[in-house]
């Protein structure tokens, strides 16, 4: 009764106070589990019950284009680490990339390295193709590792990674980024939030409904990558982890998350355009292998939307008319727009946000960002990536490949 009096008595504005209670309550509930699995339930339930001896040799694969910041610091940790058997096979579509250069160099001191050039795709994304050529040349792994050259690896990293695959039931491992922002540059800024809260839901994901798998760190037994034929699966699609996520999702397999993984980074977007561009690309990803998680977005992200813009509609209407603003369904707004910004205040517990008051006041814009990345989503089966625009069809299969 005390929330339809809230509401403005009024069964439509009753109902829209309603579903803001349910996202705010559902975003704060799944940051919350997300704080609790990261701190808490991965390292004391999880971590205790594996193998620590298990120590599978491991093909580490890494896809480079380009120079990201750090480039070189970045694959040089990939020799670093505290394990014994591994061997690291850079791959890249041609020799004349400016990256190649710098892994020559990095390969020359490392004799466990080697690099392949993969060539142009015409089947699938340019990330897959590469990756599959250096599967085709990897040595004897039991386990194949997949990494993004944009992190700095801890020493640690390889063996946790690959400690719950000493889990039979276990075949795939994922990591995640966390990106902050060093500058407080509001792209910057904005990209990180994009990142924090795509943890929150990858967590929930990959807990719940066993997907949300993260390509730049990524673990699988060789014999499960052989039987799901991910390889041929990959020679088609346009990218590595959402396709792969499709399916352990179809089969009996299961993945994890592992919290041990997550690695800091500052390689944020600069601009607010770019991170909208980023963001539609990772929910292209969703619609293509994820559909009815991706209809779902859009109904979400069609009900924020409303909100955020109905704020300020309802205080101008209400000042400006005979109207009250609770009459209005401002009430239902004005609990959106600060139950979600409460959220925020969890973030720190999942990683540093050095910029951390000039974050929370771009959380509304941040929030903004991903909604128009998301509904972009609704007027394309294209994924322009890297270079490339790839045109897909209703299974996700790329049909055609274009160089920009």
């Amino acid at each position: 009764m005390a929330l339809y009096v809230l509401s403005g008595n009024s069964i439509i504005t009753f109902i829209l106070l309603i579903i803001s209670l349910i996202i705010v309550i559902g975003l704060f509930l799944a940051t919350l589990f997300s704080v609790f699995y990261h701190r808490f339930m991965y390292e004391k339930k999880y971590r205790p019950k594996f193998d620590s001896s298990y120590r599978p040799r491991c093909s580490i694969i890494l896809p480079c284009k380009g120079i990201p910041q750090n480039f070189e610091e970045n694959i040089q940790s990939f020799f670093e680490l505290d394990y014994k058997d591994y061997e690291v096979i850079f791959t890249v579509e041609s020799e004349n990339d400016p990256c190649v250069p710098v892994i020559k160099k990095v390969i020359e001191k490392n004799s466990r390295a080697s690099l392949t050039v993969a060539g142009i795709t015409t089947t699938c994304s340019q990330k897959n193709h590469n990756m599959i050529a250096a599967v085709d040349i990897a040595h004897d792994p039991e386990v194949y590792v997949f990494a993004d050259s944009d992190i700095k690896l801890s020493g640690d990293w390889l063996k946790e990674l690959i400690l719950p695959l000493s889990q039979p039931d276990i075949s795939v491992t994922s990591g995640f980024r966390w990106l902050y922002s060093s500058t407080g540059k509001t792209g910057e800024l904005t990209n990180a939030y994009q990142n924090s809260m795509l943890l929150v839901l990858f967590s929930s994901a990959s807990f719940f409904i066993d997907t949300g798998l993260w390509g730049g760190s990524m673990s699988m037994k060789k014999k499960d990558f052989d039987e799901l034929g991910v390889r041929n699966y990959w020679a088609q699609t346009v990218v590595d982890d959402m396709s792969l996520s499709k399916l352990i999702m179809k089969s009996t397999k299961k993945s994890l998350m592992v919290s041990t993984c997550i690695t800091p980074t500052d390689d944020t977007l600069p601009t607010i355009r770019q991170s909208i561009r980023w963001f539609e690309r990772q929910v292209m990803f969703l619609k293509a292998y994820q559909k009815k998680a991706w209809v779902t977005a859009i109904l979400l992200v069609s009900s924020c939307l409303f909100y955020q813009i109905w704020l300020p509609i309802s205080i101008i209407a209400s000042a400006l008319t005979h109207r009250t603003f609770i009459g209005m369904g401002g009430i239902s707004s004005l609990i959106f727009v600060f139950g979600t910004m409460s959220t925020t205040f969890l973030y720190p517990l999942l990683g540093k946000h050095p910029r951390l008051l000039r974050f929370l006041l771009l959380q509304q814009l941040s929030l903004f960002t991903m909604l128009i990345g998301t509904f972009n989503t609704l007027f394309t089966n294209t994924v322009k990536w890297s270079g490339f625009w790839y045109k897909l069809n209703f299974k996700g299969e790329v049909i055609s490949v274009k160089q920009q």
